[in-house]
């Protein structure tokens, strides 16, 4: 048998990945029917779009077709509802970049359910463009197949125009099993409206957006009063509301995640956002469309439990094997052997194939996020130059310029608006603030602030030490720095996970304080250490004291 891991093949150039989802397949009737309606419906988008012909035999036996150098592959285990299918043909004459395009599909019955995967990778024989979109045979396989993954990706939007349907909503978003975006559309605030006399109702065409984003994301549209019931019950920093739409990344966690973590766009962004070249809400539906595109491209799915076309062979071969293990006929074993060792080398060169794939997306990321890096570094440099000159041009005193909350609630909006690039509170600060007890909140505003501008401008040559500290004493405020005795455990909370969701645990070395009383009514303390990667404070903790850790 001749190895038909043509996925594995030596090529000149490199596969790229275009789009992976993994779903489950509603049901609609019993399990068996829906596993061969899932057949047929795949059948007769490859017969109808794809450059094989209509397939004759169908697919409900093992078959190997190909024709030109296109090639289609499938193994069927029907008493394991397995079906496996891996394809490979070239575009259409007259496409302007010539490619070839890869399918990798994948059907399995696991614990009363049918699990569905796919993915398409590319080659291209020049160089790939910079902007690749996928194939449109590609959304015909999505349209035909009911695919499921908390709800049916049907293209569709949800409306939700009552606040009873939010907690449904929480809790979709809030799954661990979701792996595409959420796209949540508000409703404009007509009595806030300034762009054109006539205000519409939603800035974004969420059936528009809800088809064109099919197998992308799921796209949702609240009404006005939903808004806050959404806000009033997850919380106001992942509030969406007059307009604005957010995107929630799959893996939210209302608690530990930071909003800069996930998109946010305002009316007056979306309204004025320019796009290549398109400007407004058109604009921004292409771009957004393009995001979660490139988004897909990248996201790492868990296949475990999945048979690609190689591994279902071995499957097979296996279960063949012990069928014969108790026929005498040499000959037949002997054949059967020799398929499961060609089965077991395609596996082992799709491995090979995917480490291979995996190393170069790493050196990929490693040098698009020195890129990003040295960019983002630049354009810091140019917004401290910026602000500097607004400062010294300013006949308003800049203590004056910036409002100071009053309730600790108001805390984490108020460091996102005003001192954005500047000071981080982590996801664990944050939390503690509705706790708080320190009588003062706006002394804890004017302590941030501090160590946003003052303390900062210090640490990048600005400004001096002297300086900060000075107007620390003008408030009763001191710095100190955190004792080795009071690190005293791996775990203990002086020590934070930073970047967010990394495993690079760094220490609190410094924190503010004042007062020296028990008494967390008069008693201020702000943990935190200075980054130099990002040139910004990050807060762990406060604006109560950490216990002392002496073991």
């Amino acid at each position: 048998m001749e190895s038909n891991n043509y996925i594995a093949a030596n090529r000149e150039h490199p596969l790229l990945p275009i789009y992976k989802i993994r779903a489950e397949l509603s049901k609609n009737g019993n399990i068996d029917s829906v596993f061969k309606m899932a057949i047929d419906d795949i059948t007769k988008v490859l017969s109808k779009s794809f450059p094989f012909g209509k397939l004759k035999d169908g697919l409900e036996k093992n078959s190997s077709i190909g024709s030109n150098g296109d090639i289609l592959d499938n193994v069927i285990i029907p008493e394991r509802r397995l079906f496996s299918l891996r394809m490979r043909y070239a575009n259409q004459a007259g496409d302007m970049v010539p490619r070839r395009w890869y399918y990798d599909l994948s059907i399995i019955e696991q614990d009363g359910v049918l699990n569905f995967g796919l993915q398409v990778r590319a080659e291209f024989f020049s160089r790939s463009p910079s902007r690749i979109m996928p194939p449109p045979e590609l959304f015909q396989l999505l349209q035909a197949l009911p695919l499921y993954q908390g709800r049916l990706l049907d293209g569709k939007p949800w409306i939700i125009s009552t606040p009873e349907k939010i907690p449904a909503l929480i809790e979709f978003v809030s799954s661990p099993q979701r792996t595409l975006p959420v796209i949540l559309i508000s409703e404009i605030n007509r009595h806030r409206w300034t762009f054109t006399p006539h205000p519409p109702s939603f800035l974004i065409n969420e059936t528009y957006l809800a088809e064109h984003a099919r197998g992308l994301a799921f796209v949702v549209r609240l009404a006005f009063p939903c808004s806050f019931a959404w806000m009033e019950a997850i919380g106001k920093r992942w509030n969406v509301y007059d307009g604005a739409v957010r995107v929630l990344l799959p893996g939210f966690d209302r608690e530990n995640d930071l909003p800069q973590q996930h998109g946010f766009y305002g009316k007056e962004w979306i309204w004025h956002y320019r796009y290549e070249d398109m400007c407004g809400t058109r604009a921004f539906t292409a771009y957004l469309l393009s995001s979660l595109q490139a988004d897909n491209d990248r996201t790492r799915l868990n296949w475990q439990g999945l048979y690609w076309v190689p591994a279902a062979r071995v499957l097979q071969a296996e279960i063949e094997m012990v069928k014969l293990a108790d026929e005498t006929n040499a000959s037949e074993r002997e054949k059967m052997l020799l398929r499961q060792l060609n089965a077991l080398k395609d596996r082992n060169a799709e491995l090979q194939e995917n480490a291979s794939v995996s190393l170069a997306l790493a050196e990929e990321a490693e040098s698009n996020l020195r890129y990003y890096k040295e960019q983002n570094r630049a354009l810091r440099g140019r917004v401290e130059a910026l602000t500097a000159h607004i400062k010294n041009s300013s006949k308003v005193p800049p203590e004056k310029s910036v409002p100071l909350p009053s309730t600790y609630a108001e805390i984490p909006e108020w460091v996102n608006q005003y001192l954005v690039g500047k000071l981080v509170l982590l996801p664990r600060a944050e939390r503690m603030l509705p706790k708080a007890q320190f009588e003062n909140a706006r002394l804890v505003c004017q302590a941030l602030r501090l160590l946003a501008e003052d303390y900062r401008d210090a640490r990048l040559g600005n400004g001096s030490m002297t300086d900060f500290e000075r107007k620390c004493r003008e408030f009763g405020l001191y710095q100190s720095a955190t004792r080795p005795t009071q690190v005293g455990r791996e775990d203990d909370a002086y020590i934070v996970n930073y970047p967010i969701e990394s495993r690079q645990r760094r220490v609190l070395k410094f924190h503010l304080c004042k007062g020296n009383s028990r008494d967390p009514r008069y008693c201020l303390r702000i943990y935190y250490f200075w980054d130099e990667e990002s040139s910004q404070i990050v807060v762990g903790s406060l604006p109560g004291h950490l216990d002392i850790v002496t073991s």
